[in-house]
């Protein structure tokens, strides 16, 4: 019995480096991902560029114009694009499920919303690609922030019919003035 028990111990001892690797699939902001993100086509702004993203905080919200709570979302972001400006933040917001809404318009509908909300940060084009490298991304609004270094240090998925459909400007806020107050490494 005591083998068979310290056969078990030696068993489970083995296997755990690999389940604590397989834990962590947690999205970073490498290099390949910046790349990606630099690739999308961009609809508002100057193209973002991947040496944009060095150094940098990130926030990264995947919307779409049909969404109500992306809606409130985006006075958020244009407040931080605001309050932060000239410190090492970059927001993006990513346009995904844009189709899922039912509304094909050829892009009016996102046109109108963009004038609405006139962001004064990044706005792409997601795909199928980008939504997967994010965790495969399901539900909108989806935040990530990463901190300087690419580690994701935030992250918020819209679940449906909860009181709480995205995150709050304070909690947003608290997150982004730690990261930015930090010292650089």
């Amino acid at each position: 019995m005591r083998i068979l028990k310290n056969l078990w111990v030696c068993l489970l001892i083995s296997l755990m480096p690999s389940v604590l690797l397989a834990a962590d699939k947690s999205v970073r902001l490498d290099q390949n991902l910046k790349h990606i993100i630099a690739e999308l086509p961009n609809i508002t702004g100057k193209a973002l560029l991947r040496t944009g993203l060095k150094n940098q905080v990130v926030l990264i919200s995947f919307f779409a114009s049909w969404c109500p709570p992306c809606r409130k979302e985006f006075k958020h972001l244009n407040s931080f694009a605001k309050t932060y400006q000239g410190k090492p933040l970059k927001i993006l917001a990513i346009n995904y499920f844009e189709d899922l809404g039912g509304f094909k318009d050829d892009g009016e509908r996102l046109e109108r919303f963009l004038f609405q909300h006139k962001p004064r940060f990044h706005v792409v084009k997601g795909n199928d690609e980008i939504g997967k490298k994010f965790e495969n991304v399901q539900r909108i609004p989806t935040v990530f922030i990463f901190d300087k270094s690419g580690k994701k240090v935030f992250h918020f998925i819209h679940r449906y019919k909860l009181k709480k459909m995205n995150p709050t400007k304070s909690e947003l806020q608290e997150v982004l003035s730690k990261l930015l107050e930090a010292p650089s490494r």
